[in-house]
């Protein structure tokens, strides 16, 4: 008996472990002040450096909020295209921001993926003139739909970055 307790014990605190974003985004509770009351966000348990540093910066508007991590401690870059890393963002589902990224995956080159057992995105990418190539994955998952880009994350590291935010526990309002 007792060895089911310490072994529930065990893969308990191995899972809490695991289930924190990764530390860019801490400390949470900064995130957590600046959520809007009707919106929530996951963020995903690591996010690939590749040993440069980021910095995060927050966008809240109307139906969408943002967290974008940039390799400027400013929000001024000289070349856009290598200053954001990635971008996470979270919009209710009836927004206009949801209606223009669905417009967009109707044009670009997609795939159906699985993120956990019951949530199903969306990988894709776009080519922009200047031949930056970004990737993007978009899905639903509760009542909200998550989407993450970056011109800087393979395919493969985007893929997982994504399955982490859906597995992550949601993320609320502080307010």
């Amino acid at each position: 008996m007792s060895l089911t307790i310490l072994s529930t014990s065990l893969v308990t605190q191995i899972k809490s472990t695991l289930a924190t974003p990764a530390p860019i985004f801490r400390p949470i509770s900064e995130i957590q002040k600046k959520l809007p009351t009707d919106i929530i966000m996951r963020l995903p348990a690591y996010v690939p450096t590749h040993g440069r540093k980021f910095y995060p910066f927050y966008k809240s508007k109307n139906q969408m909020v943002s967290i974008i991590l940039r390799s400027s401690p400013t929000e001024s870059c000289e070349e856009f295209s290598n200053c954001i890393a990635v971008h996470f963002s979270v919009y209710k589902p009836d927004s206009l921001e949801v209606r223009e990224l669905k417009d967009r995956i109707q044009v670009n080159h997609t795939e159906n993926i699985v993120l956990k057992s019951n949530v199903r995105a969306i990988y894709g990418f776009e080519i922009f003139e200047s031949h930056v190539v970004d990737k993007y994955v978009i899905w639903e998952q509760d009542k909200f739909v998550f989407h993450i880009s970056s011109g800087y994350l393979s395919r493969q590291e985007i893929i997982n970055v994504a399955k982490s935010m859906a597995k992550e526990p949601l993320i609320r309002s502080a307010r």
